[in-house]
Formats: C-alpha cells, structure tokens, sequence
C-alpha cells in the first residue's frame, strides 16, 4: 500500500460493505422489536444455510418458518420489515486486497474518507462502482492479479528489451 501511495501519488484502498442477510436481518430487527432471543434466534435457524438465499426462499424452502410467518402476528410483522431491509449495506469495512490507481487525485472521481484511528484513505464507492468511474482497480492478493503482472513484465522485456524484477 505504502509502495502503491509512493509510486502513483492518486491510489487508495476501496470500500466493501457487508450486507443484511436473511438470518442476520431477522436478529437484528427482532432485537429492535423486543422479540425475546430465544424465539429470535428459532426463527433464525430455520433459514436455511447456502449461498444466495433470500427471505423469499426461506419461506418457500423451509414449511416450519412459513407455518410460523402464516400464524405468528409479531413475527410476520418482523418478517415483512426484514424483506425491505434485506441486501442493505450493515456496515462497511476496507476490502482486503481492493486498491485503486488513478492519473490524477481521486477526488476528481470518488468521494473519500480516513479510516478511524488511522491515516488510511478509502473510496466511499465499492469496487464495482469505482471501476465504472475509470479508476483502475487492483487486486494484490489474486493470482490472477500476479500472473497478469508477470505477463505484462514479460511483454516489456519481449518488446522493450527491459528486465523487470517483480520480487523487488
């Protein structure tokens, strides 16, 4: 990072944000709702465990939660508010590998903040949405990442007749 801040001058670290999901909205608004933990934590259990479900889903996969949606007043209600809530942004946090480049300062394209308790700058847009701005976005941790560097220093040496040491 400190080389990145060095070398390009216009380089910070991108935001992610963690979203409300299903089993996660359900404890949060039952615990703004007074529903005792125990029956929060019931009904959030039998939202079933895999990658992309939904509220929606639950309802439709799991028989017991629809039963309870259908026939429990107070947890209709925190249902019902928990589908609006559901795929919003809970909090936000610096993406572990995201970094983006600019030619000039970052604040011609994406609103900035420091991170608390650091002098670390962050993009108050994602990843996906700094790319659509034109920033350059890289990702140090991918391999992906590292075998595209290695090819680009291979093409410099190819065409340019220049060694680059990545290790360096």
């Amino acid at each position: 990072i400190d080389y990145m801040r060095d070398k390009y001058g216009h380089a910070a670290q991108i935001i992610t944000f963690g979203t409300l999901k299903a089993r996660g909205v359900i404890r949060d608004v039952c615990r703004v709702k007074n529903v005792p933990l125990s029956k929060a934590d019931k009904i959030a259990k039998l939202v079933p465990e895999s990658a992309g479900m939904t509220l929606d889903k639950a309802l439709e996969a799991e028989p017991r939660l629809r039963e309870i949606y259908e026939n429990d007043e107070q947890i209709k209600e925190v249902i019902d508010i928990c589908k609006k809530l559901e795929g919003l942004a809970r909090h936000a946090s610096v993406h572990a590998a995201g970094f983006v480049i600019a030619d000039r300062p970052l604040t011609d394209f994406v609103p900035l903040y420091k991170a608390p308790r650091c002098d670390d700058i962050i993009t108050q847009y994602d990843g996906d949405a700094v790319e659509k701005v034109g920033l350059l976005k890289m990702d140090f941790l991918g391999s992906k990442t590292l075998s595209v560097l290695k090819q680009a220093c291979s093409l410099v040496k190819e065409f340019h007749d220049i060694d680059i040491d990545l290790d360096k």
